[in-house]
């Protein structure tokens, strides 16, 4: 029922599509991948400089992560909670409503490596969104409904904004691989 237990083998990986219950995972992954760090201490720091700051660097790091946790969390939640198979959405209506179903059903894939302790935990090394996306060349938001605004905001301060067009496409986004398995 889930990239667990679901996914295709092939010697040492798993293959398969996140569900519901894989999101948490999923969303830790992407995180780690991307980093949420807001603030690095610099290495020429003396030790004392360090100590002082640390800890005010590691709360802001902290609740940095814990937002963008919630942010990619929510954002992967809502964009794949109308998904039901691999099949392309079955989008009706005038281009707006497309536009709208569209935002909701997104597949994710991940390709994870089985813990050898479990027979059903695994650790995610790669993930991809596929969705459909307009063909406007902007680079989406977490939230469809920023992406909307934006265009709308767009469509009226710049008079060949590519607020015309309307075709949906089939879109790659947030390729994300573990950083250990990315050549080097």
């Amino acid at each position: 029922d889930n990239i667990f237990n679901d996914g295709l083998y092939n010697n040492d990986y798993v293959l398969g599509i996140v569900e519901d219950k894989d999101l948490p995972d999923t969303a830790r992954f992407v995180i780690q991948t991307f980093g949420a760090d807001v603030i690095s201490l610099s290495q020429d720091m003396n030790t004392l400089e360090r100590a002082l700051m640390s800890p005010t660097v590691g709360l802001l790091n902290s609740y940095s992560g814990l937002v963008a946790y919630a942010e990619v969390f929510t954002g992967l939640k809502f964009r794949t909670k109308d998904r039901v198979d691999l099949t392309a959405p079955k989008l009706q209506g005038s281009d707006e409503d497309q536009i709208k179903q569209s935002e909701s059903s997104s597949l994710i894939l991940v390709l994870a490596k089985p813990k050898p302790t479990s027979d059903w935990q695994v650790d995610i090394v790669a993930s991809v969104e596929l969705r459909l996306q307009l063909t406007d060349a902007k680079i989406p938001f977490s939230w469809p409904w920023l992406d909307r605004a934006e265009r709308k905001l767009a469509s009226l301060l710049v008079k060949n904004s590519n607020g015309s067009n309307k075709k949906l496409q089939p879109y790659l986004s947030n390729l994300c691989v573990d950083e250990s398995h990315r050549r080097k």
